[in-house]
């Protein structure tokens, strides 16, 4: 490896200056042994004056000194790189390529793996778990070896390493959370982001798509929904979840209904669940990030003698920024709400169980997570299928009304064929709404295939509902708008893939509940002819795609 062969260098340049420097016969026979040695011949000269001494000794005081001062760093920053516990246990080439901070967080994975298969070998159990009575959840691996529960959860490797750097002192640590959210981010993320690029995948791309697309590299830490694990390079993940190497059994002490009991932390890249895992978040250390701390070739925690306490780039308050800088790799390539307006239904998630006659919403969130335009690429949409397939929504049996009770004809109350209801966060005045759906004929080259008729519906208590707006021949009478300034957003036959309504409600109401009812499913166009010779679509008649569903305070 080169920069070894650098360092034997530096070392024998080192070794011979201070042979030299000790040498008798002072600075003028070191200097004419150097000049004789290069060819140069050694000549006499006048006496100096007290001033030209005086100068040209300061002036080779300072170049001295400031030969030392990079030899010493380039010293220490080569002490660093190849003193430390991942030197012989990953390749060299990995070694070679990464920065200091991933080379830190590669040797503390390293160390904590060969402390798990140490202690195996003593016939000790390291499980997986999320109770403190089992493994300690905060404080330093250290200190959980010293405590006698041994094991670990996906999220203790990073939570660990971070310490043991220097990143936090605290005893939280991140990780996926359920919605796929970092957890105490609020609290931890100006110190991790201070030295660390934040990238937000909002749950919209795999492992393997940015693995595949030369967007992953050694050291990268990923959150999914409930798990976080690091891709280490040389195609293996440090998995210290259920998605590690693990056998079950029924003695061991943890609170895990599998029982896992490890066997290992490094799992190859391929068979690793990681590798198909949907992706949340990325962290990735700055190049500039030199951790003051490190596992050296004994494991030992020992300060870094390439740390540059000048330089570095750690939060500390009134120098770094409150709010980490956050790059929303997702948000580049959509369209997300900037009105302005509040929308009262953000974040607020449905349900096949808080509607009625649906059976499926998929990906319910997308709903009203903010983002306006369809996407078939990476899932943008809410799925929804209404009960009884294409039969019932062509020639339905029964309707219902806004809570769901049916009745075998269609009549003034009885008119919905479907519902998605939302329950506000709180009671808000509410006057308009808009509606981004996905126009399914688009792509099969038909302008149209969208949802032709349906009510906004508001109530108090959830069960006495307000008819707020009304559309019908919504598809047959070409009512829908396009966002003609998102030419992206077009199938390759030319057709918008999304229609949108943004509209006021006749006047504004108090409300609890919201409920978006259909009272006709999907329309296409026969004639690809906008506004005639129009019927309902057959096959696909019971479905329908929902971008955005957003209700707005009033102002």
């Amino acid at each position: 490896m080169k920069n070894k062969k650098i360092l034997a260098l530096i070392l024998a340049a080192a070794t011979l200056l201070s042979v030299l420097a000790g040498c008798a016969g002072g600075e003028a026979d070191i200097t004419a042994s150097l000049n004789t040695e290069a060819g140069t011949p050694v000549t006499s000269e006048a006496p100096q004056t007290d001033a030209e001494t005086t100068v040209e000794e300061t002036t080779a005081a300072e170049t001295t000194a400031a030969e030392t001062t990079a030899e010493e760093k380039m010293t220490a920053e080569q002490q660093f790189r190849y003193d430390n516990f991942a030197n012989g246990k990953l390749s060299d080439a990995l070694l070679d390529s990464v920065n200091p901070g991933v080379l830190a967080l590669l040797s503390e994975c390293m160390y904590f793996e060969a402390k798990l298969q140490e202690g195996i070998a003593k016939g000790q159990k390291w499980v997986y778990s999320n109770k403190s009575n089992y493994v300690p959840q905060s404080g330093t691996f250290d200190n959980m070896i010293k405590s006698g529960k041994y094991g670990a959860n996906c999220a203790m490797p990073q939570a660990w390493a971070f310490i043991d750097l220097g990143v936090v002192t605290t005893g939280k640590h991140i990780y996926g959370d359920s919605s796929g959210d970092m957890a105490n981010f609020s609290t931890l993320g100006k110190y991790i982001g201070a030295v660390c690029t934040l990238t937000s995948w909002e749950g919209t791309v795999q492992f393997n798509k940015l693995y595949a697309q030369g967007k992953v590299e050694p050291g990268d830490i990923f959150l999914a929904k409930g798990h976080t694990f690091i891709y280490m390079g040389d195609k293996k993940f440090m998995a210290a979840g259920h998605d590690g190497h693990w056998h079950k059994d029924e003695s061991a002490n943890t609170e895990d209904t599998r029982k896992a009991v490890f066997d290992s932390w490094v799992y190859d890249m391929m068979p690793c669940a990681n590798y198909t895992y949907t992706v949340y978040w990325q962290i990735r250390f700055k190049d500039e990030y030199v951790p003051r701390y490190y596992r050296n070739a004994e494991g030992k925690l020992v300060a870094n003698p390439a740390y540059d306490a000048s330089k570095n780039i750690e939060y500390k308050a009134g120098k770094s920024p409150e709010t980490p800088e956050v790059i929303y790799a997702v948000k580049n390539t959509r369209v997300y709400d900037e009105s302005g307006r509040t929308n009262v239904l953000q974040g607020i998630t449905a349900s096949t169980n808080s509607g009625f006659n649906l059976s499926k919403i998929s990906s319910p969130e997308n709903m009203t997570d903010g983002q306006l335009l369809y996407d078939n690429t990476v899932k943008t949409y809410s799925d929804c299928q209404i009960l009884g397939g294409g039969s019932y929504a062509l020639n339905p049996g029964y309707y219902c009304d806004a809570n769901g009770n049916t009745n075998p004809t269609k009549d003034e109350t009885h008119k919905y064929i479907a519902g998605i209801k939302f329950q506000l966060k709180e009671k808000t005045t509410v006057d308009s709404f808009s509606l981004y759906t996905q126009a399914v004929g688009a792509s099969s080259n038909t302008p149209f295939g969208d949802i032709d008729g349906f009510d906004i519906l508001v109530s108090e208590d959830g069960v006495n509902w307000t008819v707020a707006y009304s559309a019908e021949n919504m598809t047959s009478q070409d009512k829908w708008s396009y966002p003609e300034k998102y030419p992206d957003n077009k199938a390759s036959t030319g057709y918008y893939m999304c229609h949108y309504i943004d509209a006021k409600f006749d006047k504004a109401y108090e409300a609890n509940y919201v409920l978006f009812a259909m009272t006709s499913p999907r329309t296409s166009i026969k004639g690809k002819a906008q506004g005639a010779d129009y019927s309902i679509a057959g096959s696909s008649s019971h479905y329908f795609r929902i971008s955005e569903f957003q209700v707005y305070k009033k102002q």
